[in-house]
């Protein structure tokens, strides 16, 4: 197989493959991953990079894309902004193609607006808004929630909920 034609699906088969395993290690280590991380990810890069099919670029960074999903969804610590910002970070270091960094950041935001963190998934969420409608109403419902319900986070201030009405606006 070396140097001649592999056929997409005995590609995707196998990604399919490392992904079922990947994804219940993740469900039954969720706690061990927290604390060590990129160990965890160097580990994906070792599993991705040892395959004995070459695997297209776009299909590599897919794969990461869902195992870091995965992660957010799994893990405790996801709440925490500065291990969520660390995780994408260590994603995108991985990818091959390092200019694809949003749906990382969606996945952060995602699981942000999830816990009830609205400031921090509208700061991933920024960059993205005007390319994408659907980007842009999850950004629009951060800025609402502000204003409808407030927020315990960092940086809240009540004084501005009408700024926070504005923005969920535009």
């Amino acid at each position: 197989m070396a140097g001649g034609f592999i056929p997409e699906i005995v590609v995707s088969d196998r990604l399919d493959k490392a992904k079922t395993e990947i994804f219940s290690f993740i469900e039954t280590n969720a706690e061990a991953i927290d604390e060590n991380f990129p160990s965890f990810f160097g580990k994906i890069a070792t599993i991705l990079e040892r395959t004995d099919v070459p695997i297209p670029d776009q299909a590599h960074d897919e794969f990461i894309d869902a195992v870091v999903y995965h992660v957010f969804n799994a893990s405790r610590r996801a709440g925490d902004p500065r291990f969520v910002s660390r995780v994408c970070d260590v994603a995108i270091g991985l990818k091959r193609n390092k200019e694809r960094k949003a749906s990382v950041h969606l996945a952060a935001a995602v699981k942000l607006m999830k816990i009830g963190m609205p400031i921090a998934a509208a700061a991933y969420l920024k960059p993205y808004w005007k390319r994408d409608a659907a980007v842009g109403c999850w950004y629009a419902y951060c800025y609402y929630t502000l204003y409808k319900e407030g927020s315990t986070e960092p940086g809240y201030s009540a004084a501005e909920r009408w700024n926070y009405l504005k923005s969920a606006r535009q």
